[in-house]
């Protein structure tokens, strides 16, 4: 077995080659890492920016839990909506967008799975390009018995889409 007698020069020289080796290599990382949170810091801001201003979306809401979104090329696309122990007590709200402007005649329809229309829920002029739309999801729930199979479709219309647009399947378990 052999020991080495190191000076204090030595080990001190050591001691400060090892020590600014370490910190080169956690600045270098750092860097990494300051990166990697600011892109992961900004995707979380960019998921919970509002509507685009100015386009045409809706947003549905389910006892004030967010349950579809849909803007631009995507408001054609039909969602799901299950009502599950919701049926009773539960609300559904609705927000429609209309390129920045407030809905003017809204209504709010609902048909069967044979397109045979149940229910219309009528809404004023809105106060706001936001203005939501309430529901309450037992007068949904007492219409499920005109469907076959126990779908029900949500329709909106008002003056600026008069054709209406179908928004969502609505379905009770």
């Amino acid at each position: 077995m052999h020991f080495f007698c190191v000076s204090k020069d030595v080990e001190h020289s050591i001691s400060l080659l090892t020590k600014k080796y370490v910190m080169q290599h956690f600045i270098k990382h750092s860097k990494a890492i300051a990166f990697a949170v600011l892109g992961v810091t900004i995707m979380s801001l960019l998921s919970f920016t509002p509507p685009p201003a100015g386009g045409e979306g809706f947003e549905i809401f389910l006892n004030n839990k967010l349950v579809i979104r849909q803007y631009g090329s995507q408001v054609n696309t039909v969602g799901n909506i299950e009502l599950g122990a919701a049926a009773t007590t539960g609300e559904l709200t609705v927000k429609y967008y209309h390129c920045g402007r407030a809905g003017k005649e809204r209504n709010i329809t609902i048909k069967n799975d044979q397109d045979k229309f149940l229910k219309a829920f009528h809404y004023g002029d809105a106060a706001s390009p936001n203005a939501m739309m309430l529901c309450h999801v037992k007068d949904l729930a007492g219409l499920q018995k005109f469907s076959k199979t126990n779908e029900l479709k949500l329709y909106y219309s008002s003056t600026e889409l008069p054709n209406g647009r179908l928004l969502a399947y609505i379905k009770q378990p």
